[in-house]
């Protein structure tokens, strides 16, 4: 296999034009939304589980922990300036 089909096969491209990125084997994977949000963080059988990152289109960015698709605890909200 050459580096653009490793590449290209890490990709999966969602019906409504929402794009998952990240190996499917690995617990860390990247979705990019069609609203132009997108999410970073940790994954277990599919489901957002662990630590993980949104990130709203204007820059604004929400961290939490998940567990089995469920946000737990609280966000801690960052601006784009960095400020909480």
């Amino acid at each position: 296999m050459t580096n653009d089909q490793d590449l290209a096969s890490s990709f999966t491209k969602m019906n409504n034009n929402d794009t998952i990125s990240g190996n499917e084997q690995s617990t860390f994977k990247v979705e990019t939304y069609s609203n132009g949000h997108k999410y970073e963080g940790e994954w277990k059988n599919e489901t957002k589980h662990g630590k993980g990152t949104y990130y709203y289109a204007n820059g604004d960015k929400c961290a939490r922990d998940w567990v089995d698709g469920m946000q737990t605890g609280e966000c801690v909200f960052m601006w784009p300036d960095g400020n909480r």
